[in-house]
């Protein structure tokens, strides 16, 4: 009995880390998204001005491209954090079904327990009126 609760208390730290892992990941999407979102808006500020900016045209392509270089690094970077968060989310619901199944194993080896005890009992009141009589 103990070591399944030693085994539930391990599967509910896992389970903690992961959680937290998550909300890691989370704010760094949110920082990432914000960046995502401002780096769109500069690129598309530049492709509208591009027409009239003829005589830097070539610095200012310079610039979009690292731009838009840097925003398919991060786009990139965003997939791969909704692919890690899908998996840790399974990961999570495999750790919680796992938890699930020591809880009820711990309940019914505690119900099987208290029958053992209520048959002790009534062993011992047996014996004992065996005894006096």
């Amino acid at each position: 009995m103990r070591a399944l609760q030693k085994q539930i208390q391990e599967e509910k730290e896992k389970s903690r880390e992961l959680i937290e892992e998550l909300r890691k990941r989370e704010a760094e999407y949110k920082e990432q998204k914000a960046e995502l979102t401002k780096l769109r808006e500069t690129i598309d500020k530049y492709e509208e001005k591009e027409a009239s900016w003829q005589k830097e045209e070539g610095n200012y392509r310079v610039e979009i491209a690292e731009l838009k270089a840097k925003y398919t690094f991060l786009d990139d970077q965003f997939a791969k954090f909704s692919r890690e968060k899908s998996e840790i989310r399974e990961v999570l619901a495999n750790q919680k079904e796992k938890l699930s199944e020591y809880e009820t194993s711990l309940r019914d080896e505690q119900r099987h327990n208290k029958e053992l005890s209520r048959m002790k009992e009534a062993y011992e009141t047996v014996l004992y009126l065996l005894i006096i009589k």
